[in-house]
């Protein structure tokens, strides 16, 4: 009994070691293996390219392709596809607009059956009674004693109402004015403060920048940056870059413009770029192509390197406080 409780825990460990060893294997791969990638792309009659991305002799693959407005993407394990449909979003979103338009047109159409016909005002006096409204309008007879009234009176009360209210609004406007002028005043005094208030600000912050420049343990976490940026680019840049594109503005000027810049930065690609101008047309063809690895493994000692540096610590912990201020 004993003999064989010893033996399945035996074979149990041995199957907990081959996992754990699988593990440490699987980690050691994804740090040291590199990834690999490609990128082709070309642009004649319509825009083609395509992205690659292999890793451990291309025992995972994914790849990207892209050609006129489609877009279509597969990933191969061990050479066996596997399919991603890229515009499934799309369907879905032209689904849902269709399904709105659909609830948006059954709604009007019942606002419109719930709508009734308003009223019309003969129908109101009809229920109302014409006697009665006749008998609440005043006769010609009585109107007109009325105005005959009032006209008599009307020479003298209008004079004096328009004395009053032109002295009112001339009142008016000037404490308008006057309210207007001590309103300016104060703003402008506002305004002089506030300038003189960001004035000091400017100068408190260019204190604390040259200060931030200065500091030795900021100089030097920004030689480590520098530096731990070289190895980085010197990592990830391409090992393959070619590219050959012809183009044209269609003014002259403009094009030979570009083709100075061109001629600037062309030393960078070590003869890997060629360049045919069009002075005549306006056109914009190529084609180009990309190629190099990455490894994890580098990524992560890069990343380790500063952020357990005091110095780059330091840095981040000051430029928060000069932010904050």
């Amino acid at each position: 009994m004993l003999l064989t409780l010893l033996g399945i825990l035996k074979i149990a460990g041995i199957i907990l070691a081959a996992i754990l060893g699988l593990l440490i294997l699987l980690l050691l791969l994804l740090l040291f293996v590199p990834f690999r990638y490609l990128v082709r792309a070309e642009k004649y009659e319509e825009m083609k390219a395509t992205g690659k991305v292999s890793w451990l002799l291309h025992f995972v693959t994914l790849t990207v392709r892209y050609q006129g407005d489609a877009m279509d993407m597969k990933v191969r394990v061990l050479g066996i596809p596997i399919k991603i449909n890229m515009n499934q979003d799309e369907d879905d979103n032209a689904g849902q607009k269709s399904r709105r338009g659909k609830t948006g047109k059954r709604k009007q159409a019942d606002k419109k059956a719930v709508k009734k016909k308003p009223r019309g005002i003969e129908e109101r006096l009809r229920e109302y009674g014409e006697e009665k409204v006749r008998t609440l309008l005043p006769g010609p007879d009585k109107a007109e004693s009325e105005r005959a009234e009032t006209d008599e009176t009307e020479p003298d009360y209008n004079g004096r109402k328009r004395l009053a209210d032109r002295i009112k609004a001339s009142i008016y406007k000037i404490s308008g004015i006057l309210k207007a002028f001590f309103v300016k005043c104060r703003n402008i005094k506002f305004t002089i403060q506030k300038i003189c208030d960001k004035i000091i600000d400017i100068e408190n912050l260019m204190k604390d920048i040259r200060a931030f420049i200065r500091d030795e343990k900021n100089k030097e976490a920004f030689r480590l940056i520098k530096s731990q940026l070289k190895v980085l680019w010197k990592h990830i840049r391409p090992s393959k870059l070619s590219l050959s594109m012809r183009y044209g503005t269609g003014d002259p000027a403009g094009t030979g413009q570009i083709l100075g810049c061109i001629g600037v930065i062309s030393p960078f690609f070590h003869q890997a770029l060629y360049v045919e101008p069009d002075f005549e047309n306006r056109i914009l063809e190529g084609r180009g192509l990309i190629k190099g690895r990455i490894r994890v493994f580098t990524l992560l000692r890069v990343f380790l390197k500063l952020y357990f540096n005091e110095n780059v610590k330091y840095l981040i912990q000051r430029y928060q406080s000069i932010r904050r201020k």
